[in-house]
């Protein structure tokens, strides 16, 4: 893969550019659910939901070159569910922080859009780092309205997403020929196919995208100031060949007698309307994700 490209990442006055997994990811259903050992139910109950989470996700994802088994996903999704808002320290305060304005001057970011006078008044999305080894990852993403987190692919990885508050749209696509990972095509447009493309309002299901199937690659805009939970198996890691790339899109007439459609139509459906291209990009300089404060329960490894 091609050297990452730079998103900027506002900590607090200064915005300091980071790469784009630093600025995304921080720094660095089942019917049952396993219990978790200790010494007695009472300690059972009195245990974070959260800290029940690493857990699970330290027990099941026990290698960054192994994909998860379907019963460790399964038990993972059992626990995701159960987790609230308040479990993670997003308290009524804490939400009125996250949507809280920064002033003409202040820190600015408009999911990706150009700035604006209107943007500039815009909280910036947030990201509250929980948890990163190389094995798994556990933060959350809290958007304002209209905010955007752009097209961008998980290879290589299993992920876990939970809409804690709020609405979302979601648009995801899968490579239509999935290759072999590692291999460098950022040169070119690629065919992709829509897999999701729809608005989910809490509470909702725990949504898990695969390393080629059900939406790795994905986009994200706030209907209402809302909040996700992502959980990463494995975690990014550029020099593992797990880099975070953003794409944008074009309809598929619009290249399809190009160069680049010889070899990708090959079993292509040409009047499938779900079908486009997907075209690796550097999104603009203010798309903005500023680190925030996670004021949940610490996870003690």
């Amino acid at each position: 893969m091609r050297d990452q490209r730079k998103v900027r990442l506002s900590n607090s006055k200064n915005n300091i550019s980071k790469t784009p997994v630093e600025a995304l990811f921080g720094e660095k259903m089942g019917d049952q659910i396993e219990e978790l050992p200790s010494k007695s139910k009472n300690n059972i109950s009195k245990t974070p939901v959260v800290q029940k989470l690493y857990d699970i996700c330290k027990s099941s994802f026990t290698s960054p070159e192994k994909h998860p088994a379907k019963t460790a996903v399964e038990r993972v999704r059992g626990v995701i569910e159960k987790i609230s808002c308040r479990d993670l320290g997003l308290t009524e305060i804490a939400l009125q922080q996250h949507a809280r304005g920064f002033g003409f001057f202040g820190a600015n970011g408009h999911g990706g859009q150009h700035s604006t006078m209107l943007a500039r008044w815009t909280p910036p999305i947030s990201y509250l780092h929980i948890y990163e080894s190389d094995n798994f990852s556990m933060g959350i993403f809290c958007l304002p309205t209209l905010a955007v987190i752009p097209l961008h692919n998980h290879p290589g990885m299993t992920v876990f997403s939970k809409l804690l508050y709020g609405s979302m749209h979601v648009k995801a696509y899968d490579w239509l020929n999935p290759v072999d990972e590692g291999a460098d095509l950022s040169s070119k447009p690629r065919l992709a196919k829509l897999v999701t493309d729809r608005v989910f309002t809490a509470p909702c299901e725990v949504s898990i995208l695969y390393p080629t199937s059900d939406g790795n690659i994905h986009a994200f805009t706030a209907v209402t100031p809302c909040a996700v939970l992502d959980v990463l198996a494995p975690s990014y890691s550029p020099k593992d060949g797990r880099n975070c790339s953003y794409y944008r899109e074009f309809p598929y007439s619009s290249i399809s007698g190009g160069p680049f459609s010889l070899e990708q139509n090959v079993g292509a459906d040409t009047d499938d309307p779900k079908l486009v291209w997907l075209e690796e990009f550097q999104p603009p300089d203010d798309f903005v994700i500023r680190q925030g404060t996670y004021q949940g329960p610490i996870v003690v490894p």
